[in-house]
């Protein structure tokens, strides 16, 4: 049996293939660099750079807006962040405020209401004699009697005080003509 004749140059052509393929697995195996040898071919070495070159390896103005843009994104997003806490606290704060104005109006109305019962009793101890009223005066708080004294109208009021204990009306004079003086103040 005869083998076939191959042409010399098929297997020149092979072996050169199997010689390349060899030193291009040892290099991707890193066994040797051919990145240097590579980079001196005329054609072929436009394709491979060595180290020196990496090093002076330029970003794209894409990847450098891209970083720029990160920046950017990075910064805004700890704005925001910072935006978020100052509104958390500002409406904390402001629940704060209304709380204090619940409170504040529930206060008024409660004011409103005892001013109202102190005008009546006011009016009671108008129409009535002031001999009737000095009695029970003298058994009231200081506080409840000068309220209702400083509803009732001036002569009234006097009425009631000369008919009172000396020391007494002098010291609700003094209470009376204290709150007048810091109220025109």
């Amino acid at each position: 049996m005869a083998l076939p004749k191959i042409p010399v140059g098929v297997i020149i052509i092979c072996i050169l293939f199997a010689l390349i393929g060899a030193l291009w697995g040892a290099h991707a195996a890193g066994l040797i660099n051919l990145i240097p040898v590579l980079s001196d071919l005329p054609v072929v070495g436009t394709y491979f750079t060595t180290g020196a070159n990496e090093d002076n390896f330029k970003i794209s103005p894409l990847e450098e807006e891209n970083k720029k843009l990160k920046e950017q994104i990075i910064k805004l997003e700890k704005q925001l962040a910072d935006v978020l806490t100052k509104e958390n606290e500002l409406n904390q704060e402001i629940e704060t405020y209304r709380k204090q104005i619940i409170d504040l109006d529930n206060q008024i109305k409660i004011l409103h209401e005892e001013q109202k019962k102190m005008l009546k009793l006011a009016e009671y101890y108008g129409q009535m004699k002031t001999k009737e009223v000095v009695p029970i005066f003298d058994n009231l708080d200081d506080e409840i009697v000068i309220s209702i004294l400083s509803r009732l109208d001036s002569k009234r009021a006097a009425e009631i005080l000369a008919e009172m204990d000396p020391l007494r009306a002098a010291k609700l004079t003094k209470v009376i003509t204290d709150i007048n003086n810091s109220v025109n103040n």
